[in-house]
This record gives C-alpha cells, structure tokens and sequence, in this order.
C-alpha cells in the first residue's frame, strides 16, 4: 500500500506539502514525526501532520520522503491540533510555529559544497578560463567550500550563472551535505533533596477563590478565570492551584513576560514545590535547552516555567496554565512567526481541556471587560485608603526642567538621609541633534527615525535597529554648529539633579547606563544599604522586584506614552503611573508627585488619585464610540519591502481585493507605519475593523490568497 504524508516546512508559507512514504518507512510513519525532504534545492526538517492511503491529486508525481528522523512522535495530536489553531488565528506559518517548539540540536541542517574537479584544476591553466572562473578555481583549490561563502567572498552580481556553466562544463562537483546537531546524553542524576518551605500564606477569603477554580477542573472542560489582585495574593493562590494540579497527576504551564525574572522565578518554585519545576527560555545554553527540554518531555518537571516561548513547550497531561502579569507587551511575538501568546495560552487550554488563569494588578482593558461580561473576574484586594500624600505638577506654570514643587520635595528628603526615586522614560541626552542654520537632523541610514542624541557616549543611536555613529557637533550640510533638538532625555535630568543637589549621590538605572552583568543588581543592592541618595531610572526600573520602598517617588511627564499611536496609549500611561506608584512607602510622610504637561489627562488623574473604577469606563467609553476593542476585532496589516513603489502598489491593491467586503469592515489607509523604514524595509500600514471575528477572518484569507507579497498581520481583540 503506497502510503502519502502530508507535511508541513519550517518555511513562511502558509501551505503544506504532500510526499510519498518509502516502501521501507510504512510501518513506521506517524502523525507528529519530524522528516528529512527535498524543497526546491534544499532538505529540510518537516513535520508530518496528516498520512493519506491515496494521493490527493491524481497525475502528479510526488516527491520522496528522504529519511524518517524519530522513532516516536515529538508532537501528540493536542498539541498539532493547537499549533494549528495558533496559525490560523494569526496567519502565521504552522512549521514555522513547530520548529519553535524544538531544542536547536533537533534542527537537520543541510549545506551547499562546492569542490574543484581534475578537470578544474586543468582548466586553470587554459586561455578558454575566463578571470571570474580562474579566481573561483584558484581559491578552491585550497580546499572546498560552502556556496553561500563563496558567494560573499566574491560578491559577483552573476554568481549563479558563473557556478552552473562551471557545473556543466565539469570543472566542479556540488554537493549536498547534511549536517546534524550532536545529541547530547541524556544524565538523569539524582539531585540532592531540597528544602520545601510551609506556605501559609493563603487565608480563608484567598482559600475560598482558589477552591472556586479548583472545582471547575473536576467538570473536565475549558475554564478561564482573571485574578485582578497584587502580586502577593496571585502568587498565594498560583502556588495552592499548582500543588493541587500536580497531586491530581497532572501538569503545569507557568508564563511570565520576561525572562530577566527567570532565576527568581525558579528559585521560588524550588522553595515551595522542590525540584519538580523547570524553567525554558532562548537565552540559555544549547546545552541547557535541550537537557531541560529532554527533562520535559520525559515527564519529569510538573511544572514548567518560561516567558512567552515557554507556550510552544510539546508536553502532556497538561492541567493549569497560568499566565502571569497579562497586561504585559511582551507577551506579542511580532516577528515570525506572530503569535500573541495570551490568545495562545487559552487556544492550549481549549486543546487540553485544562483551567486558564490570567493574572495582573491592573488587568488590560479588553480581558477585564470580558472577564466581568462572563463572571470569570477574581479581585482579591479589597480597597484600602492609603496614607501617603500625592501630587500632580503642572509644568506648564513652572521653568526649568525640574519643578519647584519637585525640587522642594527632593531637598527635603535629602536633607533627612531618606533615599528618593524618580522615574523619567526617555532615552538620551535628546530625542535628536539639529542644525542651528539649515535644520539639518541626522537619520539613521537603516530606518526612517532620528538618531537620539546620547551626551555620555557621545553617540548618535537609533533605537530601533541600534546603529549608532560617533558624535558630530558640526553640521555636515553647511558646517554650522550642531544642538539638541525634540525633547530631552533622561541625561538631561540626571544633570538638572546633580546641579541641584552637587553634595547627593545620585545613579542611574537604564539599558545604557547599565553595561556589565550584574551591574543593575550592584546598583540595587547599593541603593538599599543606603549609599545612594536619589536613584534615577526608565520604566525598566519599575520592573525592578527587588526596588526597596520609598518616602518619596516622583515620575517626570508619563504623557510621552499618550502620544503613541495606539488605541491603548491611555491604558498604557495608567499602568505606567501604577506601577511606579508601588514603590511609595504607604506613610503619612510619604509623597507620590507627577510632573507633567497634561495635568488634567483622565489617565493621569485617575491613576495619581487610585480611581481605577473611573479610568476603566472612560476607557471603554472611548473605545466604544471609537469602535476598537474589546467592541470590534481589529487587525493591523504591515506590508514590506525594499522598493517603495511596489510596495505602496500591493497595499493600495488590497482596497480593490475588498470593495464587494466594504459594509462588514472599516479599513483606515494605507498608509505609512509609524515608522515608515525599518532595518532597511519599507513599511505600509492598513488598519482593518470589524464587528465580527468571522468577517475579518474571510476578508483576510481573500487578502493573503490575491495580494502576494511579503506582509504580516497582527489581530487584537
């Protein structure tokens, strides 16, 4: 019987392709086993996802399936059915999205040899060799080498056709090679046992909630549930519902959005659970991935742990999964393949027919309104006055970069030896440099941005793609002087500090400022013993776990998030506010100030004065009229390419591929992204509306299947 394979290519197609199994590979094939095929000039790993007693199509001849690379499926049904859901929700390619869910050492390269002949090597010395084949030959006489190489060695425009008349005339061979990565053995040593700590920290109130979602579980189906609490309370039930899942037999998958908090994470579950966790992210080892990969798959880690990657982790009797701190942009994978892995998480537990929750001190306007709408919402703070005085300053009546308001606050705390923490979320010295005469600004050469000035480094950097260019005070257009340009940046007030306050050991903490490893933690650590005075950081500090409380926070113009151009910009800038909130020491004495441009914004308002009931229905008020989620599905549709012209052609091209779609959905452009350039890249926007998921769905398959150029698509809902 001549069996037939679907198979799916780690490729960016949304497509599969059918091969034909050997005679000798019949009894062997199996849905979720990974094999070695031919692709146009290539072998590559692919996945098989469905077997066919009969072809397809009649009248074509299949390609063979070359080596069959797993005795056993790496890929159970479940997980296929979810990884397909995963790329159809997103467009995204299916092989793509199962080649992310294996360890490096899995991936069967294949490479393109060259080698001189006899005939080469004689050829050299003939009149009839022309100096582009001579110089080829003479170098590989050396030895052999790889064509992408010798491709970049020699940098010829017509390269491809030089090797294939050099091929013809048999002055070389071309061969393919595979290459595989070594397995490394597999060691299960006994680790030594480790100390559990009693958790107590769960009350009768925090007890009931977790039992409310633990019966869920016993019904045998998909449930979701949104805990809207601090850290602490999550964390108490987290800890309760995993020990439960794990003595049921069954499995946990912990998401959290970045992977700086990995080894506090696996500390902590270590604590509490012992060493039945497991922590999975891309910046370990290849080593490391695979032996804890290894450790995974042989069902020795109940609960497995890791940023947004961590969801495509294939393992089974999968119980709870959690996703931690949901609010979080991180957890949106934009480049190939996208995947949101919030949307992700809940496809899983669909598949798996396991308990969802969603965690977060302040929920993303979208899954708190679904979460109440459905009675899934669990808040676990009950409101509490707190004591510390708040301020917001109106910048706007006030001179110099720091207010008088501000610097009074500061001086005081200072004076009485008690540390001060400010944030300010600006890069730089300023946004820009530009010319005091022809306005010249310098760009960055691979993206449509400004370079932001950075006065410490003395660098002009982009902080898109990171070129950077040594600083230049002398305008290359006209030779005129050069000077700060947009607004100023984080060094400026750094500045302003140190004036003020000369005698004050005054740090900062952001990506520049932080270079050597474990250079933040040392910073840290200083600023709790006390020998830092005024600590100074982005909103990368407020991410800081281990940032001691203070009697006096302050936060410099959070407007500059309104100013993005996203329907969440207001959301964005109330968290931001929150969060820097959470380092107030809850005291009488203790002062929360914001300096800002836009005092009577409702997201500062409500966030400075703790009214989170208001801030959420004037933001979904404005999202309704509006019409954006969590009242519509919107998707954006980026469209990119190094030829502007064609570019802008294929986008306007959409306008004509809907027109018939046009009472369904609302399209706004095209037009340029905000960052029209990137990495080189052209880059064309069109926003899509609609009130339906399904009608989004069917113009978006219409979009893919007519318009065939490089674009991608990001859905929010």
């Amino acid at each position: 019987m001549i069996l037939f394979a679907q198979v799916v290519l780690p490729v960016p197609l949304r497509k599969s392709f059918v091969y034909r199994v050997p005679e000798e590979y019949q009894k062997k094939v199996r849905k979720g086993i990974r094999v070695l095929v031919p692709f146009r000039k290539n072998l590559l790993t692919g996945f098989i996802t469905e077997l066919f007693s009969e072809a397809p199509l009649k009248n074509i001849k299949f390609k063979k399936i070359r080596e069959l690379l797993d005795e056993e499926p790496v890929f159970s049904l479940s997980f296929l059915s979810f990884t397909k859901r995963l790329s159809d929700y997103y467009y995204s390619s299916w092989g793509e999205i199962l080649h992310a869910s294996l360890p490096p050492s899995f991936a069967v390269k294949t490479r393109t040899v060259i080698y001189i002949c006899k005939k080469g090597k004689a050829y050299l010395n003939q009149d009839s060799c022309s100096d582009s084949e001579r110089e080829i030959l003479k170098f590989l006489t050396r030895k052999h080498y790889t064509e992408l190489y010798l491709r970049r060695k020699f940098k010829k425009s017509s390269f491809s056709s030089i090797i294939s008349n050099m091929e013809e005339k048999g002055l070389i061979s071309i061969k393919k090679e595979i290459r595989r990565s070594p397995k490394r053995e597999w060691n299960n040593t006994q680790k030594a046992p480790t100390q559990i700590e009693i958790d107590d920290s769960l009350d009768s109130d925090l007890r009931k909630k977790a039992d409310e979602i633990k019966s869920k579980r016993g019904e045998d189906a998909f449930s979701c549930f949104l805990i809207s609490s601090s850290k602490k309370k999550r964390e108490a039930v987290y800890f309760d519902l995993i020990r439960e899942t794990t003595a049921s037999g069954l499995k946990t998958l912990f998401l959290f959005p970045e992977i700086e908090l990995s080894d506090r994470i696996l500390k902590e579950f270590k604590k509490k659970l012992g060493e039945n966790a497991a922590v999975l992210h891309s910046r370990m080892s290849e080593k490391q991935k695979e032996l804890t990969w290894e450790r995974i798959r042989r069902g020795e880690a109940e609960v497995v742990a890791g940023p947004r990657s961590v969801l495509l982790t294939p393992f089974e009797k999968l119980g709870l999964i959690i996703l931690d701190q949901e609010h979080e942009d991180s957890y949106y994978q934009k480049e190939s393949p996208a995947y949101d892995a919030r949307i992700g998480a809940r496809l899983r537990a669909e598949e798996e027919k396991a308990v969802l929750i969603y965690g977060s001190e302040y929920p993303s306007v979208e899954l708190l309104y679904r979460s109440r709408n459905k009675g899934s919402l669990i808040d676990l703070d009950k409101v509490q006055k707190t004591q510390f005085k708040r301020d917001i300053i109106d910048s706007r009546k006030q001179t110099g970069v720091i207010s008088r308001a501000m610097k009074t606050g500061i001086m005081k705390r200072v004076e009485q030896k008690e540390p001060v923490t400010l944030f300010f979320n600006r890069h730089g010295y300023a946004s820009s440099l530009v010319c005091s005469q022809c306005d010249f600004t310098p760009k960055c050469q691979n993206c449509e941005v400004l370079l932001t000035y950075y006065k410490k480094e003395e660098k002009l950097i982009c902080r898109y793609c990171h070129y950077s260019t040594d600083l230049f005070m002398k305008c290359p257009e006209c030779g005129s002087r050069m000077v700060p340009g947009g607004g100023f940046g984080i060094e400026v007030l750094e500045e302003e500090l140190k004036r003020n306050f000369p005698d004050s050991c005054i740090r900062s903490l952001h990506k520049l400022a932080v270079k050597k490893k474990n250079q933040e933690e040392e910073i840290i650590k200083d600023y709790r013993a006390g020998k830092i005075d005024i600590l100074l950081g982005t909103q990368m500090m407020a991410h800081q776990s281990k940032l001691p409380l203070s009697y006096f926070v302050g936060v410099f113009y959070p407007e500059s998030i309104l100013r993005l151009s996203d329907f969440r910009a207001g959301y964005k800038t109330f968290r931001y506010i929150k969060e820097t909130m959470k380092f107030v020491k809850d005291a009488p004495n203790s002062e929360f100030m914001v300096q800002t441009y836009l005092p009577h914004t409702y997201p500062i308002q409500n966030a400075v004065y703790d009214d989170s009931v208001s801030f959420y229905e004037h933001e979904l008020r404005n999202r309704r009229l509006m019409g954006y989620p969590p009242f519509s599905y919107l998707a954006e549709l980026l469209f990119t390419g190094k030829d502007l012209r064609s570019v802008a052609r294929k986008s306007r091209k959409l306008l004509d591929v809907v027109k018939d779609k046009k009472d369904q959905i609302e399209i706004l452009g095209p037009s340029f992204a905000p960052v029209k350039k990137l990495r080189g890249k052209n880059r064309v926007q069109v926003i899509i509306k609609s009130k339906e998921r399904s009608s989004l769905d069917e113009i978006l398959e219409k979009i893919f299947k007519d318009i065939k150029t490089r674009k991608s698509v990001f859905v929010y809902e």
